[in-house]
């Protein structure tokens, strides 16, 4: 099992902060848990139908 390091934990945390006030909402950390933590992709859907959905950016 791979661990994550801290500083790929801080980009994870900065790229849910979508509105740049360096605190996570309890909505950007809900997203957070509904991605799944899956890689972006073109067809993200294909990797998590709920991301597809749920992903504002």
């Amino acid at each position: 099992m791979e661990t994550t390091t801290r500083e790929e934990a801080l980009t994870i945390l900065e790229s849910i902060d979508v509105d740049g006030d360096k605190q996570i909402s309890l909505e950007e950390f809900m997203a957070l848990m509904r991605s799944g933590f899956v890689k972006k992709t073109n067809n993200a859907h294909e990797n998590n139908p709920t991301e597809a959905k749920t992903d504002a950016r």
